[in-house]
């Protein structure tokens, strides 16, 4: 494990002011430990979305992935970090509890699936580094999910709404170009639900204004 105060850093989970920060503080002292074991995690699905949009999206789950090209990591070494925390098991593989999380449940996924056209992003945490899936494929990735059955998901497709919006507003760098291309790719095929997606966002922003 490496050379921190485990029990003040889950003190200072526990005080953050928002979930929000709750779980980007786990997000970072998770990636630290398992970091230190020898694995880089990256953070996906709507926990990614979460901290594009600072909290904006809120989810009810940690979901961490292991990076690409990365062995999977053996029941006896997470069960190590997990122990490490204090986190129990919910009896099934790979989903914990911490308490300090509340009802937020940790789900460590297996490796990272990505498409390879965008790159990962960081954000620095008290306790090091979180890497983020791509947000332009996340941003593909949640369109998908919203319009590949009818009627449409539309919780999914809010939390596409909130994260493009970030993206076509500049808060978080993005590029549109590989958003498209990654839609209209044979692995998604949504072109025209992204093309519709943007444009509801940039007319639901014009109403703001």
């Amino acid at each position: 494990m490496p050379s921190m105060n485990i029990a003040a850093a889950l003190k200072e989970i526990r005080a953050a002011p928002t979930q929000a920060e709750k779980n980007l503080r786990a997000a970072s002292l998770l990636s630290a430990l398992f970091r230190a074991a020898g694995w880089e995690m990256v953070v996906v699905g709507g926990s990614a979305i979460e901290f594009y949009t600072e909290g904006d999206y809120l989810t009810r789950d940690l979901d961490l992935c292991r990076a690409q090209g990365t062995r999977p990591i053996p029941a006896k070494v997470e069960a190590e970090v997990m122990a490490a925390l204090g986190a129990k098991s919910v009896g099934a593989r790979r989903q914990w509890l911490l308490d300090v999380l509340g009802e937020v449940t940790i789900d460590l996924l297996g490796e990272v699936e990505t498409v390879g056209v965008a790159r990962p992003q960081t954000l620095q945490g008290p306790y090091g580094t979180v890497t983020l899936m791509p947000v332009e494929e996340l941003l593909v990735e949640r369109t998908f999910m919203a319009t590949v059955r009818e009627p449409r998901d539309e919780e999914a497709w809010t939390a596409a709404k909130q994260l493009a919006a970030v993206c076509l507003s500049g808060a978080v760098p993005s590029d549109w170009a590989k958003v498209e291309r990654i839609a209209a790719g044979k692995e998604y095929g949504i072109a025209a639900a992204v093309c519709g997606l943007k444009k509801e966002v940039i007319r639901e922003s014009k109403k703001k204004r």
